[in-house]
Order: C-alpha cells, then structure tokens, then sequence
C-alpha cells in the first residue's frame, strides 16, 4: 500500500486535544464526579439558561422577528377576510319534489342570488310539509315552507332555533 502524505494536526489543535484528553481522564476515575456532570447537565436552571440565551438572540436579529411578524400579521388578515367575505348559506326545505313549494324555494334562491351574490340557498328535498317541519326541528334545515294549516304543527318558535 503505497504510502501518501501524512496527516499533521497544527499545534493548536494538538493542544486542544490534549486538554480534553486530559479533562477526560481526571474526571473518569471517580463515579460521583460521573453522575453530578450529568445531574448538573439535564438541570432545570441550565436548560431555562439556555432557552433564555437563544430567545435573546433570536430577537436581536430584527429582520428575522420583522419577517416572522409581517408573516403573522398577513396570516391573520387573510383569515379574517376569508372568514367576513364567505357566503351566508341557508338550508331551506320543502317538499314534495316537483311541488308549488319547491318551485317558490328555486325561485327566491335565484332572485336571492341576482341581488346577493353572499347568500346562498340550498334545497333540502322532503315528503312533504310535515318533513319539512321535522327536518326543521331536527337542525337539517335552517328555514322551511310550510303550510299555514299544518295540523298538530310542532312549537317551532319555543325549539333551538328561538335563541337566535
């Protein structure tokens, strides 16, 4: 095997080496030593240190915090004008299908969406007025048309929709 060019560390780093080296050996005899530079390393006070040490100096790089900021700041707007520009959707039912009732619902839905462009009207397809009533009470539906003759009609104005 053909010889190369020896390796040479410099002198400063033979002299780095051998204090650690030197530092190892005192402190291995001893197994009490051992266990208090590791209690001493996974302290509680040490780790808060250097938490603090970096939070320190990640706030004195202001370009960085001004970035992170702006990027926060950008976040939050977005969100809140995602939130205040969705539509409004309502859930209407009616029913039967082909019914007066479900044409009256196509028919405001379009009206509603040539004037308001933010609110929505979904159709929830029922039997009849007694499902559209029960479609209401059970939360399937926001609105529903009804009949103003609807026998044994249930307490809508007293269910969950009354709170608000």
């Amino acid at each position: 095997m053909p010889q190369g060019p020896s390796y040479r560390p410099s002198f400063a780093k033979r002299l780095w080496l051998w204090q650690r080296l030197r530092r190892k050996k005192a402190a291995e005899p001893s197994a009490a030593a051992t266990a208090h530079t590791l209690t001493a390393a996974m302290s509680l006070e040490a780790l808060e240190r250097t938490l603090r040490v970096r939070v320190r100096a990640f706030f004195r790089r202001t370009r960085l915090v001004i970035a992170l900021g702006a990027i926060i700041l950008g976040g939050l707007i977005w969100a809140a004008l995602h939130l205040t520009l969705a539509p409004t959707q309502m859930r209407v039912a009616a029913g039967p299908p082909g019914s007066a009732d479900v044409k009256f619902v196509e028919m405001l839905s379009g009206k509603v969406a040539a004037q308001h462009a933010k609110v929505q009207f979904h159709l929830v397809a029922t039997d009849g007025p007694r499902a559209s009533a029960a479609a209401l009470t059970a939360g399937e539906a926001d609105l529903a048309v009804l009949p103003s003759t609807l026998a044994d009609a249930p307490d809508l104005a007293g269910g969950r929709h009354s709170a608000q």
